[in-house]
């Protein structure tokens, strides 16, 4: 079973719309054609594939210590992969066991799932 993303709901309404518009009885033609180009001209505007930002892959690391500097975290992070973050986001701090908890974003390498319905689970790294 395929799941619908938000762009596949997004066009079904504006179709739908675009139908009703277009359907109803005893309305002038330019006003029909009006509604219908303000429409196609708003979705054009928002559904601009110049403004899509690159594939990202989510990496869950669990690392050993409590971090005081989250810049540090970064650096970290990057040290241990090689390769800079395009971002950290700190999931949880553990006192008790002395562990961070981190999401980072990576750009995704070509061939690698990136869809929402392709993707499996994320990658969980627990680094020492």
């Amino acid at each position: 079973m395929l799941a619908f993303t938000l762009r596949d709901v997004a066009y079904t309404f504006v179709s739908l719309v675009i139908a009703l518009c277009t359907g109803l009885p005893e309305r002038a033609t330019w006003l029909v054609i009006a509604v219908d180009v303000v429409v196609l001209v708003a979705v054009l505007l928002v559904d601009d594939p110049r403004a899509y930002q690159p594939p990202t892959r989510t990496v869950k690391l669990t690392l050993d210590r409590v971090y005081d500097d989250p810049s540090v975290i970064a650096a970290d992070v990057a040290f241990r992969f090689g390769q800079a973050p395009l971002s950290v986001v700190v999931d949880e701090v553990d006192y008790v066991r002395e562990t961070t908890r981190v999401s980072a974003r990576y750009p995704a390498v070509p061939g690698e799932s990136t869809t929402a319905e392709d993707a499996g689970p994320r990658e969980q790294v627990t680094v020492s």
